[in-house]
Order: structure tokens, then sequence, then C-alpha cells
């Protein structure tokens, strides 16, 4: 039990030039800054949002001298934290000490400002002490309040109470505060790009950028545009500036969507609660998306893979500016999601990315799967890194006669295309969504190849899974069984005849057949397009030292309802109203079932499960962005409080 001992006495707070009042709020119409002090945002956040109401966050102002108490919490727009919210929420505070003694934000048998007085914090954690206000110049750390009850992905921009700004390589960024974390969104990292032309820095400077709200998205069917590309950081501290202690490591997540879809600013992989929860800084970002991203053409200057240009870009503007937000440069954990593991893969072995990070998660890998007698190119969309030219035979001349560029002379042709909308260009039948081997960004053929002698980046990695990652019907009703093995493994007609009758049973009931051969088919596909090669990748990487250490992951919770063409996961029950989380199948439906897990974000959950679940998935990816190695520490989790029931 913490022992909370008595207040002795308070020298006048006229003679020390303090307002004691304690407002709720104090509007103001500037941005706060890192000018005089560090922030860092401390909130015990437990990923239950039903909860959140219950909890209260401090913003922690680094080390300043008596004198500059009194107005450093009302220039942010809060006040000093008073005892009486620490003695009703003193486990939340014993964390916040706890942690920052960890961490090395803090020494043991710290001392920090407050509205009432000094306050002591024993080194067991186990006693808190209020001091008088003394008379010197000691500096000391400043608690204050932290009043924002924003959520973390919807009204943006509508305050200037809690916004914040940061300068950084000659501009200057002005962003927000929510709940959880300051946020910076739609930050432009390139200019703005031409058409078949790779991106460059963003160049201007002596700007002020708003950075309140999301951005448009990179052209895809039905949004978009070319104008697009914008990155958002989500931190829980932001150092003084010119200061690097501190700093936390970065999470750079690579959206997923086929190389055709999708956007840094999904608001299933919003990194707000990932950030506050693991102490990391998370950067997402757009990247051209599409033809507008893939188009290759042979013979010409369009070369292909400006949407990895776009990222590995949006990287080396990280490298160059996420230490004024709080992360660490030398500590950056790329990670791509599901199908667009391709850029991921791309980043681990392309020479101008390599050595620019220090850890990779794959989640999850796709094969070629060569060796079964593939007879789609689905797989190789992501397996394999297509030449410029098998590319072109693909998704070339149909582009440029869809588009109605069909003369002769392919630099007309070009030209042409150049002119045409780009909502028109990505909402083509054929589109370009092939990583090419261009000689520059991509001198291998196979995503799969591992090991020092191809070139691949050394830093730990983890391959991840999921248990029915390939939730997706088959096409047709699929009653025979040769059609279901057939159509899970793309493979020829002989190869199929291998598989096991068992995997169909008789059904009576025309639905049951369709159930079990829906489910046949993910087995299959997960199985061996999905999980056979993560582990033989997982495995070789190891074995060859190429990424050391390398780690598997098996995700098999789902957050999902209803799976693919409405079909439901699991029964309602009277205890499990929204279906029951431990049947099987349609567990993790690819990117919009895994994504809420791994940054946090299931709402509503149906049991407390769910809930461990998320917490657990965090804590795997968090502790990998920190260390390289996915389990955290009884200590770290100690530390954060995270032992206690939740």
């Amino acid at each position: 039990m913490v022992k909370l001992l008595a207040v002795l006495w308070l020298v006048a707070s006229v003679a020390l030039g303090l307002d004691l009042r304690g407002r709720d709020s104090i509007l103001r119409s500037v941005p706060a800054t890192n000018e005089k002090s560090s922030l860092t945002l401390l909130y015990q956040n437990s990923l239950n949002s039903t909860d959140d109401e219950n909890h209260v966050g401090v913003i922690l102002l680094g080390a300043l001298a008596q004198h500059e108490i009194g107005e450093a919490c009302e220039e942010i727009g809060e006040s000093m934290v008073s005892f009486a919210t620490i003695e009703k929420h003193v486990d939340e505070f014993m964390s916040y000490f706890s942690y920052l003694v960890f961490s090395g934000g803090a020494g043991p048998n710290q001392l920090y400002y407050t509205r009432d007085g000094v306050l002591a914090v024993s080194q067991g954690f186990d006693e808190l002490s209020l001091w008088q206000f003394g008379r010197g110049e000691t500096k000391l750390p400043v608690l204050c309040t932290h009043t924002s009850t924003e959520h973390t992905r919807h009204n943006h921009g509508r305050y200037s109470r809690d916004t914040v700004s940061v300068a950084s390589e000659g501009n200057t960024y002005v962003g927000l505060r929510d709940r959880k974390s300051f946020r910076f969104l739609g930050i432009p990292y390139a200019d703005p790009p031409q058409r078949f032309t790779y991106s460059g820095l963003y160049s201007k400077k002596s700007q002020t950028i708003k950075a309140t709200e999301y951005r448009s998205s990179c052209a895809q069917v039905g949004r978009g545009s070319e104008d697009c590309l914008f990155l958002n950081i989500q931190t829980p501290y932001i150092p003084r500036r010119g200061s690097t202690n501190g700093l936390k490591p970065v999470l750079f997540w690579i959206h997923g969507g086929g190389l055709v879809e999708g956007s840094g600013s999904d608001p299933l992989a919003d990194g707000g609660n990932l950030a506050s929860r693991e102490d990391i800084v998370v950067v997402s970002f757009n990247y051209r998306l599409s033809t507008l991203g893939f188009l290759a053409v042979p013979g010409s200057d369009i070369r292909g893979n400006y949407g990895i240009a776009d990222q590995i870009v949006a990287l080396e503007w990280t490298i160059n500016n996420i230490a004024q937000f709080g992360g660490d440069p030398q500590r950056i954990t790329i990670v791509g999601e599901f199908t667009d593991t391709g850029s991921a893969r791309v980043m681990l072995e392309s020479s101008p990315a390599v050595g620019k990070f220090h850890g990779a998660i794959v989640v999850p890998e796709i094969g070629s799967r060569e060796g079964l007698g593939r007879e789609s190119d689905n797989n190789a969309t992501y397996g394999q890194y297509l030449k410029p030219e098998e590319s072109y035979r693909i998704a070339g001349q149909q582009i440029f006669s869809a588009a109605g560029c069909t003369g002769e002379d392919l630099v007309e042709q070009i030209s042409c295309l150049g002119q045409v909308p780009a909502s028109t260009v990505v909402g083509l039948d054929t589109v370009a969504r092939y990583v090419v081997q261009d000689g520059h960004y991509v001198n291998t053929r196979d995503s799969n190849e591992v090991g020092k002698e191809h070139g691949s980046a050394d830093v730990p990695v983890m391959f991840v899974v999921t248990a029915d990652d390939a939730s997706s019907r088959p096409s047709s009703s699929a009653q025979h069984k040769l059609e279901i093995p057939k159509s899970a493994l793309d493979v020829k007609d002989g190869i199929a005849q291998g598989t096991p009758d068992h995997e169909l049973s008789s059904y009576d009931e025309p639905e049951d057949i369709a159930s079990k051969a829906s489910d046949t088919f993910k087995q299959d596909t997960t199985e061996f397009g999905i999980q056979c090669v993560n582990q033989v990748t997982t495995f070789a990487d190891t074995s060859s030292r190429a990424t050391s250490p390398s780690y598997f992951c098996h995700m098999g919770r789902s957050s999902a309802e209803s799976g693919p063409i409405g079909r439901e996961v699991s029964s309602a029950m009277a205890e499990f109203l929204r279906g029951a989380p431990m049947l099987s199948y349609f567990r993790l439906h690819r990117g919009n079932q895994q994504l809420p897990l791994i940054f946090g974000n299931v709402s509503p959950r149906r049991q407390v499960r769910d809930l461990h679940s998320v917490q657990l998935a965090s804590a795997y990816f968090g502790e990998f962005v920190r260390s390289g190695r996915p389990s955290p520490s009884t200590e770290y989790l100690k530390a954060r409080g995270y032992l206690k029931p939740q």
C-alpha cells in the first residue's frame, strides 16, 4: 500500500510567483512549444476504451527552475497537478513514476513540482511525501494536468488549446494532442510528385505546416489524388528543442492494400494507442499506388517502382526529422502489412534502403509456390519481382489501350497517358501492381531470397502469419473435391489429386458443402501459400545468419464478427452476444481484423479475453520495436504496471 504523507507547510504563493488556483483549462491562441522544456504525455493505457474516463493523464515537463513553474503549465494550456489528484489516482501515478525510473527518464527518489508543493517519491514506489516549496533555484520536472478528452481518430483541428508546435529542418509543424498521444498529421515528406517521376524530399523551408488533419490518400479507385505524399506521427514524447535525450524507438508502418489501395490514415492502424501503451513513436504515410506507382515501360524513362521510391523517401524524411518528434533515428523498425509485405521485403533487400532501419516485421509473407505448378500470377505479384518486360506484357499496352492512348509511337502513348486524369488511370480494368527489377531499387528475382550474399539487411526480423490468413471464398461453389485444393493451392490437377480425401466429408445440405469448401480453401491456401513460406524463410534467415535473430509469430485470435460475404464468424450466445471468439475459422481475416489487435484499436470487446489478446499482440510488436525481441521482460511489465489487473 502506498503511504501518503501529509503536507507540512507551504510558503506564500505570492512570494514564489505561483498561481495555485488550478483552473480547469486555460485557452490559448498560440500552440504550445518545446522551446523551454520537453513534454511527456503520461497515460496508463489499458487499451480498454470504455474505461478511459476513469483514468487521468499527465503532461510531464522537463526540469525547470522554481521561478519558471508558475507559467510553465499555463503555457501549454494546463495547470499544475494537485496533490488531491495524485491521491485519487495514486496507483496510476506510481506506475508513471516507476516507469520513468525504469526507462531512465527519472532517478531514484525523484522530486517533482506540483501545485501544492514538491512531491517526493520513495525508491520502492510505496511512499509519497509532499514537501514545502523551497526558495532556491533547484530544477525539477513539473507535473501538469492533461485535460484533453478528444478521441484518437476524429475531431481533428477544431481547437487551439491542445495544439503544439515542433521545429525541424527549417520548418515548423503545428500538431495536436489528444487523450493518449501527440499527433502530427498530413506532413509533406516529399515535394508534390510529377507523374512517372521519382519523388524527392520536401524542399521548402521556413514553412509553418498545419499538421492537425490527415491529407489526401494517393489516387485509387473512388478516392485520392496525385498530391498525396504525406506522413503522420503519433508520439508520447517531444524533447526540448535541440535535445536528443530520451528518444523513443520508431515503428515505420507501410500500409497494405495490394499496391493498389490503402493509406497511412487507416483508422484501424491509428498509432495513438500503440504509441501510448508501448512508449514508441509510430510513423505512417502514403505512397503512390496502382499504375501511377508501379507502371514500367521498357525502352522508356518509366522504370517502375515509384511507390517503392516514395517509401524510401518517407524513410529518409523520418531519419532526418524524427528526433525532433521524440523518435530515435537509430532505432527504426519497418513493418509491412499483409500483401504489402512485398514492400517490407524490398526494403530488406534494396541497397537504397539497407542501413536505414534496424529491424523489420513482415505481416505476412506470400510465396510464389512455383514448385507446386503455379498457374496464375496472383502470388507472383508479391512473391516475385518481375522483369520490366514481364510486367509490361501483363499491364502495359492494355493500359494504354484502355486509356485511349492507342497511337503506334510509344513516346506519344506515354505523353497521352500523362494527360489522362489520375482517377481514370487507377480505375481502368487493367492496372500496374508489380514490383519490378528496375536495376536500382530491386535487383533480385525472388522476394524470398535471403542471406548476405543477396545483400539483405542484417537486422532482426519477425515473420507473422494468422490462423486463417487466406480468408476468402472460392469463386465457385466448389462442391467437387478436386476443385478445392486446386483453387486453394492454385496448382494443376495432378498435384490437386494428391490432397487427402478427408479434407471434405459428405454433407447433406448444400450450405454445409459450401461451408466446408470455404474452410478447406482457407486452410490449404493459408498453410501452403503463406505459413509454409514464412516458416521456410524464417529458417533460411536464421541458418544463413543474414538476419539475426529471426522470429516466427502465429496469431490465432480474431476481432471479426463476420467472415467473407457476410458469413458469421460464430453464433451469438447468452454470454457472447457478439459471437464466441474461441470458435474456429475466419480468425484474423487479413488487415481489417488483424490491425486492431496490433495497434490496440479493438472496440467493442466480446469478452475480457479480447482485451488480453490485444494487450498481448501490442506487447509483442512494441517490444520487438524496442529491443528486436518479441517478448517483453517481467521487469518492464512490472515497471509499467501491466502485471496488475487491468
